[in-house]
């Protein structure tokens, strides 16, 4: 999983997976910093996995269903959150390739 912040300031962020053996990851991302967490989740072939985040604290999070072990005919994918703005504290996920 890769956190970018891009915001002028700052963010604290919770991730989290909605499964049973979720992993959760509490950190304060600095303005213009990335962070990555390697082996966040991992999941078989075909699992679809959630992540929720919230940026700043408070709020409703935002989801995001992405495959971290492929499919059928989809290679692994690798979850990106981005923050976009500090002020509203607005993130969008997205899915990059990742590598098996």
């Amino acid at each position: 999983m890769i956190v970018e912040n891009a915001a002028a300031s700052s963010l604290e962020v919770t991730v989290s997976a909605q499964r049973d053996d979720a992993p959760h990851l509490e950190t304060d991302v600095p303005a213009g910093e990335t962070i990555t967490e390697r082996e966040f989740i991992t999941a078989p072939a075909g699992a679809v996995v959630t992540l929720a985040a919230v940026v700043g604290g408070d709020g409703e999070p935002t989801t995001f269903e992405f495959l971290p072990g492929g499919g059928e005919e989809t290679p692994p994918e690798v979850a990106h959150l981005s923050i976009e703005n500090a002020v509203e504290e607005s993130a969008v996920w997205t899915a990059r390739p990742g590598t098996e």
